[in-house]
């Protein structure tokens, strides 16, 4: 009812004030208590349903951070009380007894308790699942916890299978070989990095913010049993106990079960790669030529002929081809490191990523020819300040690999800087060797180097003026294998923080039918504590308020951004001719609405 949520709200907000009084994330917990004071009044009222406990749950989110934090302080503050009290001779039972009563004492303990219970009511008010269904199947293997999932690099999987459960991914990590299901203590954006991997591979992958849930479905997974994990697209998570036949007979499918679609047998193909080219050139003139500048750039020259007729804007890019990079990356230094890189991962070495690193800084070391530098300076249009520079490699954004977020893009460059142009070429250039680019490749029996290049993608940055919103859309539902649907997220400011995942919290998500007339279901409200946002120096993180955010306060709005970006969605699906992954900005000014697609790959599933 009304009255039993405003008495919920009124002991959080003096709960979040405490907090707040302590100096420990004040600022967070102020924001937290004025979304919630905003959301309230509406919160029992059904007609407000589902959109206001949305609102709340996306809060309460934010507000159960704020516990994770505190609780990590005072742990770190009284980890050196069980070694005071050996020193004194104090029992080392009423020690841990003190230690305990202290943290259930505080502030902590009472506001996780609260924001529990309004995250659980909220939604199950909004009819949202308590878990998020990254790729849904059924699989079996053997359970192994760990604190992180990039633990998982460093240890021997089970032969057989490995259910791994973690409390933190960062979204960049490559999932290893014999990983067939992952169940994640953090709430995770459905077209990250991580999760394209794991519907590429067909592992299953469920997560949920809920530490309480998630340690209640570890209890029933004993590290080193056999399981099957089910995740539900409708959010529902299952771990039963399995048989040594229940293993077998899963392999035997492939690594799946419920015939879910799997990974590719053997490698897959590298695209195409020619190093004739060495002078810049400008995207439009190469969207048929994926093998001189890779499928990123070349695709980028498609989209400039496709805006003309879709309603929407594409920056006029310019590209560095693969054969100045095969041209300037190179010496002695460079070819030593390689090499060790190449032993490390031959031999599975705990120095792997070292190794990279050190190839990294061989490639920046390198120099990038002047001539380059003059030609991107000249090229780009009229007025243009800042840049874009962004990787296209032969071997990502193929049909059979999408490898999105393998790469670094570098933003807001300043072009008339030569040092900051050259600075961010090498960075993509080098990017080709980052820890997840070349787990990626080995983990999929690609060439470490061999036939690999690395294209370069200049575009202007788009003018964020007014208010900007980063999005990611696929033209098809691949979670719920629907495609009539269009999958989106949503975020306030730049695109990095769908793409990466490091930033805790959930976008907006979206499903907006293709069909008149264009429903729009909202999965999810945002619950990013920070947004990045353009500025000179670079991207800047900005803390959100969700309370003035007109997509998080205005349903009508939300639906019609929603199917805004649909409808492109569609035109680039149509376009290609096939299911199409996109990533762009929506520019909400004065005069009107702007769609810009920044870049468009297919969508790679298992």
């Amino acid at each position: 009812s009304a009255d039993w949520w405003q008495r919920l709200l009124r002991a959080l907000d003096q709960a979040l004030m405490q907090s707040e009084l302590s100096g420990i994330a004040r600022e967070e917990c102020a924001i937290v208590r004025k979304e919630l004071a905003a959301a309230g009044p509406d919160l029992g009222d059904p007609s407000k349903a589902p959109f206001a406990p949305q609102r709340a749950a996306a809060s309460a989110d934010r507000a159960m951070r704020i516990c994770f934090l505190l609780q990590q302080q005072l742990e770190e503050a009284y980890a050196g009380v069980p070694a005071l009290g050996r020193a004194l001779g104090i029992d080392a039972h009423a020690v841990s007894v003190f230690v305990e009563a202290e943290l259930r004492a505080s502030v902590l303990f009472q506001i996780s308790k609260l924001v529990q219970l309004a995250m659980k009511s909220a939604k199950a008010a909004a009819g949202l699942p308590l878990w998020t269904a990254i790729s849904s199947g059924t699989v079996a293997g053997i359970v192994v916890h760990c604190e992180a999932l990039s633990e998982t690099w460093s240890k021997e999987l089970p032969a057989k299978g490995a259910i791994v459960f973690c409390k933190e991914a960062g979204g960049d990590e490559e999932i290893p070989q014999r990983c067939r299901g992952i169940v994640l203590a953090r709430e995770l954006p459905v077209l990250s990095h991580l999760a394209l991997r794991a519907r590429q591979l067909g592992v299953v992958f469920a997560c949920t913010s809920e530490a309480k849930l998630f340690e209640e479905v570890k209890a029933l997974a004993k590290a080193g049993t056999a399981v099957t994990l089910t995740s539900e697209a409708t959010g529902g998570v299952r771990v039963q106990s399995a048989s040594e036949a229940d293993l077998v007979d899963i392999a035997g499918k492939g690594g799946k079960a419920g015939g879910t679609p799997t990974a590719t047998s053997g490698p897959p193909k590298v695209g195409e790669l020619s190093l004739a080219e060495d002078k810049v050139l400008p995207t439009l003139e190469l969207s048929a030529s994926p093998q001189t500048v890779g499928a990123k750039a070349a695709s980028s020259g498609k989209l400039e002929v496709l805006a003309a007729e879709g309603g929407f804007r594409v920056p006029k890019g310019f590209a560095v081809p693969f054969g100045v990079m095969r041209k300037c990356v190179k010496g002695a230094a460079f070819d030593a490191a390689l090499a060790a890189l190449k032993d490390a991962l031959d031999k599975k070495s705990d120095t792997v990523e070292s190794c990279a690193q050190a190839v990294r800084d061989a490639v920046e070391k390198c120099e990038v020819p002047g001539a380059v530098l003059d030609a991107l300076q000249a090229g780009l249009p009229s007025g243009t300040v800042r840049v874009a520079v962004r990787s296209s490699a032969n071997s990502e954004d193929l049909e059979g690999v999408s490898g999105a977020g393998l790469h670094d893009s570098v933003l807001g460059v300043d072009l008339k800087d030569k040092s900051c142009l050259q600075k961010a070429v090498l960075q993509v250039w080098s990017s080709l060797f980052t820890l997840r680019a070349v787990q990626s490749r080995h983990a999929a029996g690609m060439p470490l180097f061999e036939g690999i290049a690395m294209g370069v993608l200049v575009q202007p940055m788009v003018a964020l003026r007014g208010r900007a919103y980063a999005f990611i859309a696929f033209s098809k539902d691949v979670v719920g294998n629907d495609s009539g649907a269009v999958y989106a997220e949503v975020c306030v400011g730049l695109g990095e923080t769908l793409a990466s995942a490091n930033e805790p919290g959930t976008p907006y998500r979206l499903m907006i039918r293709k069909e008149a007339p264009h429903e729009v279901k909202v999965l999810s409200l945002a619950s990013y504590s920070f947004g990045l946002q353009d500025a000179e120096g670079g991207p800047e993180r900005t803390r959100v308020d969700y309370s003035e955010e007109r997509l998080s306060t205005d349903l009508p709005f939300l639906q019609k951004v929603a199917q805004d970006i649909a409808s492109v969605a569609v035109c680039i699906e149509k376009g290609y001719g096939l299911p199409m992954d996109m990533e762009g900005v929506v520019l909400e000014e004065h005069s009107g609405r702007e769609i810009h697609l920044v870049q468009a790959r297919p969508i790679v599933e298992g």
